[in-house]
């Protein structure tokens, strides 16, 4: 038996179904994998390129926050069936939401960064009833926040399509100034970042045009950098650090993940033979999922080896298609989303499959 999406129905449990320590619950015999239109009340809303940006599960919660492009942040308890606005018909989010970084201690307390309209960078303290602009910057791809600081003093924001565009604040956001001319020249956009602590952090060069790709580090705050991974990540993407320490990022090419160690310090290209070029998300045990040709592509062993699961997602048709995955561990739902260059919502832009998966998965 295939593992599969589940419906609200009974069903039943097998250990065939246990694959390197992941074990899910799998549909009755006979029965496909059960992907359900989840765009609701989003479908054909006005809006721009990009336009259904990303899908951000909030962490110990069934909500989950989906970024529309010039029209803000969107939330749904219900599983897309209804998008409810974060901040009100008046909210000031009019970017194309790129990022949320959710506080590890609140997740009432997130960041938000986004591109093209500005401010690029929001914060709340309420869960999104309420945003304030961050630091006066705009047009921000990537975000990274020092979390093992209690107060979150620092933290960095990059450009979108820009090179040597690295903004840093150590005041918690209140002004940011651009260490960017300290970046190597020569490499690609300076795009998607992590902070580490205090002094390290990663930024990653991708785009198109000329240039070098790959992964930088710093050690000291943002004065020097090294080029640890001569690779290109995708592009916007955030990167992924798994419970265990280590980074994935997903490749520009697809069909492969770039794997970092605790440090960031060495790089590898992990094959993923038909994974999109979108970013990896953690699942409940430690598994790593990415979206692939025509489902959910999971691996329990930090990338040594794949299994498709909840195969025949449709997926969209059309010029500049661009996906991604998301999956909410209280819901027991996984997201795939897709977005292109019309200048409303596609009616097909998010599609829900309701897979349980246990917190500590056993053989």
């Amino acid at each position: 038996m295939n593992v599969q999406c589940i419906r609200r129905y009974p069903t039943v449990f097998s250990r065939d179904l246990a694959f390197a320590g992941l074990v899910v619950i799998a549909a009755l015999p006979g029965q496909a994998a059960n992907w359900v239109p989840a765009t609701g009340n989003l479908a054909n809303m006005a809006s721009e390129c990009g336009n259904l940006c990303r899908i951000f599960p909030v962490p110990n919660s069934d909500k989950v926050i989906v970024g529309v492009a010039n029209a803000g942040l969107w939330v749904t308890t219900n599983g897309g069936v209804l998008w409810t606005k974060l901040g009100g018909a008046d909210s000031q989010i009019r970017n194309r939401p790129q990022q949320i970084l959710f506080d590890p201690g609140n997740a009432d307390i997130f960041w938000e960064a986004g591109i093209y309209a500005a401010p690029g960078v929001f914060k709340t303290t309420n869960g999104g009833r309420t945003f304030t602009p961050v630091g006066g910057i705009s047009h921000n791809d990537g975000l990274g926040i020092d979390f093992t600081d209690p107060q979150r003093l620092t933290m960095i924001a990059t450009g979108h399509e820009t090179n040597r565009k690295i903004y840093k604040s150590t005041d918690a956001g209140i002004r940011f100034i651009d260490i960017g001319t300290n970046f190597p020249a020569g490499a690609k956009f300076t795009s998607g970042c992590f902070v580490i602590d205090e002094q390290t952090y990663v930024v990653a060069c991708t785009g198109w045009g000329p240039g070098l790709a790959g992964i930088w580090r710093t050690r000291d705050g943002g004065t020097n950098w090294t080029r640890v991974c001569d690779q290109m990540p995708n592009m916007g993407g955030p990167v992924l650090r798994t419970t265990k320490g280590l980074f994935f990022w997903g490749s520009a090419e697809g069909g492969r993940l770039l794997k970092g160690t605790s440090d960031s310090d060495a790089w590898s290209v992990i094959p993923a033979p038909g994974a999109r070029p979108v970013s990896p998300i953690e699942l409940p045990g430690g598994a790593i999922a990415t979206l692939g040709k025509d489902g959910i592509m999971i691996s329990a062993d930090d990338g040594a080896t794949w299994k498709t699961v909840a195969s025949g997602l449709p997926i969209p048709k059309g010029d500049h298609v661009v996906g991604g995955l998301a999956y909410n561990a209280v819901a027991g739902a996984a997201y795939a989303w897709f977005w292109d260059c019309a200048n409303v919502v596609r009616p097909d832009a998010i599609w829900r499959c309701d897979l349980v998966l246990p917190p500590n998965p056993t053989h």
